[in-house]
């Protein structure tokens, strides 16, 4: 979550993303290794090393990341 802080200055962008404020897909890293996609209330995110995270933001800061979805991976 540090490298959305990092980036945005927020640790969950999904406010600023819906305020215009930032771009929906981009990369959260100077060497464009580390891509993010935002959607709804969540993220996902691939790592160069095709890691994939999907988080789901809740209020204000938080976030939680949904087991289930590990599954299919």
């Amino acid at each position: 979550m540090d490298l959305f802080y990092q980036k945005f200055g927020v640790r969950n962008p999904t406010s600023k993303w819906r305020d215009g404020l930032i771009a929906r897909t981009g990369f959260l890293d100077k060497n464009n290794k580390i891509q993010y996609s935002l959607h709804g209330a969540g993220c996902t995110v691939w790592m160069e090393d095709e890691e994939t995270i999907f988080i789901d933001f809740l209020e204000g800061e938080d976030y939680s990341f949904d087991s289930w979805k590990f599954s299919f991976l």
